[in-house]
């Protein structure tokens, strides 16, 4: 895969992951589902994660138009479909909340475990970080096969 294809692929499942994490669109989906709140719950949180499969599916193809065929778009789509649902969990913005309070004041979640915009970019960095590195050895597994 060429660099502007990795940027491309990471790039645009970057924006989904960033768009289907904020409160806003939680507090949406919530409304739809009769559930309280603009925080993720278990069954928004499964509706995010379906939403976020097909948009990047949908993207994939017919978007960037990608050159990847059709099982190696399957693979990518599940793959960061599943980081996304690791990395945009309550309890993985708990954890990084824990764990980063000592050095950095910005709180990643609300009291009522809400996601906040810092914590929403600091997880999409950790991401799109995540798919680069996952592209990168996929490439290279490739080759050497």
């Amino acid at each position: 895969m060429s660099t502007e294809s990795l940027i491309k692929h990471v790039g645009i499942a970057s924006v989904i992951f960033i768009s289907t994490s904020l409160p806003q669109l939680y507090m949406k989906s919530n409304e739809f589902i009769n559930e309280p709140g603009n925080c993720p719950t278990y069954k928004s949180k499964l509706l995010h994660v379906i939403l976020f499969y097909v948009i990047l599916m949908f993207s994939l193809k017919h978007i960037i138009n990608s050159k990847k065929k059709r099982h190696g778009m399957i693979m990518f789509s599940l793959y960061a479909t599943l980081l996304y649902f690791f990395i945009s969990s309550a309890d993985m913005y708990k954890f990084t909340g824990f764990a980063s309070s000592k050095f950095e004041k910005i709180p990643q979640i609300t009291n009522d475990a809400c996601p906040t915009t810092y914590g929403i970019l600091l997880h999409a960095i950790f991401y799109i970080v995540l798919m680069i590195i996952y592209e990168t050895c996929n490439q290279k597994n490739k080759v050497t096969n």
